[in-house]
């Protein structure tokens, strides 16, 4: 709507990039926390070479930017145009000029300092109130300045539980009573679980497999796999907003990261293509085909043009290389002597 209205032209569903946060993983937001920047989503309209593109995808911002620390249910817009150059409808001043602002009574869901002066009042309360935005907030565009709100409580509501019970699971998963609903969550988590015990299985021996094997790698082959990953973190931080000027500033921690990375990916590929051998594990084509139509299906393509692709770039070879991978760390998990600790006893080790 914000789009149409800014550029007076009607803004088609289908024909703007859209991307959500479900690529995004923990590690992503650790990374990005290093550098200094956050993981938003944003929506961004602009005119380019006077044709007008419109996307919504995850973005780095800087975490001293305004837009950087918009949180909890707080949305923001930033214009820029000619010749007004930036402007910013700061979230204050949005505020302050809307009625029926619903607003949880937290500093962390707004301005530190606004909300405890408002927790004894009751409906229909007024209230003056001055917030003097402390000089380690996030948002530099905001330290120090004194603000002045004139509050009107119009309503109070206090968060509560709902019910379970079989209207609750009709509202979540049609068709299911509370008990299926109860079921189905049982299973997801025991397959997470799953998942989380296997992956820590997985880490653990191979953490003891590097850390007793010590030998000499082909450092070509090192060096290839460190470039492969700089270029990696450059291009995906460059499609996020991230500038060529921070890479740059931070390219020695980047390389160095990618260094170390790279170090462990190739001795632990050589580990396991010796036990792979030793063990005689092969891929069957069979398993290759299955591998292609996952991969076609997640990338919303052909098996056929898929193939044409992976031949032309000998991504055949990668994917067997990565059954091969998989098929040996199966087979050194069911290999594996595992015993259980108490949590206690793990940290003391």
């Amino acid at each position: 709507i914000l789009s149409s209205l800014s550029f007076n032209n009607k803004i088609s569903n289908s024909k703007y990039l859209m991307e959500g946060i479900e690529n995004i993983e923990y590690k992503d937001i650790e990374i990005v926390d290093q550098l200094n920047y956050r993981i938003k989503l944003l929506g961004i309209t602009e005119i380019v070479n006077k044709q007008l593109f419109e996307r919504v995808h995850p973005c780095l911002v800087k975490k001293n930017t305004y837009i950087g620390n918009v949180n909890g249910v707080m949305n923001a817009v930033i214009i820029e145009g000619k010749p007004v150059g930036e402007v910013l409808p700061l979230a204050p001043a949005t505020l302050a000029q809307n009625t029926g602002f619903w607003l949880k009574m937290d500093d962390k869901s707004f301005l530190p300092g606004f909300c405890e002066p408002l927790l004894d009042l009751k409906e229909k309360d007024t209230k003056s109130i001055n917030v003097t935005i402390p000089d380690d907030y996030d948002a530099e565009e905001l330290r120090g300045q004194s603000l002045d709100y004139e509050v009107e409580i119009v309503g109070i509501k206090e968060q509560k539980l709902p019910e379970l019970d079989d209207d609750f699971a009709e509202k979540i998963e049609p068709g299911k009573s509370l008990d299926q609903l109860k079921e189905t969550l049982k299973e997801q988590m025991l397959e997470q679980r799953k998942g989380y015990r296997q992956e820590m299985v997985t880490n653990q021996i191979l953490s003891k497999i590097n850390s007793e094997l010590e030998f000499e790698l082909p450092q070509e082959i090192v060096m290839r796999e460190t470039q492969s990953r700089v270029n990696d973190i450059f291009t995906s931080n460059t499609e996020r907003g991230v500038s060529e000027e921070e890479l740059v500033e931070h390219q020695d921690q980047i390389i160095e990261s990618a260094g170390e990375q790279a170090n462990n990916s190739v001795k632990t590929s050589f580990i396991l293509e010796q036990i792979a051998d030793k063990e005689k594990i092969e891929v069957s084509q069979e398993e290759v085909l299955n591998r292609v139509d996952q991969i076609a299906a997640r990338q919303n393509t052909s098996v056929k043009n898929l193939t044409k692709q992976l031949q032309k770039k000998n991504g055949f070879g990668r994917i067997i290389n990565g059954l091969k991978i998989q098929k040996t760390l199966e087979f050194l998990r069911e290999s594996a002597v595992i015993k259980e600790v108490e949590p206690e006893e793990f940290e003391q080790k």
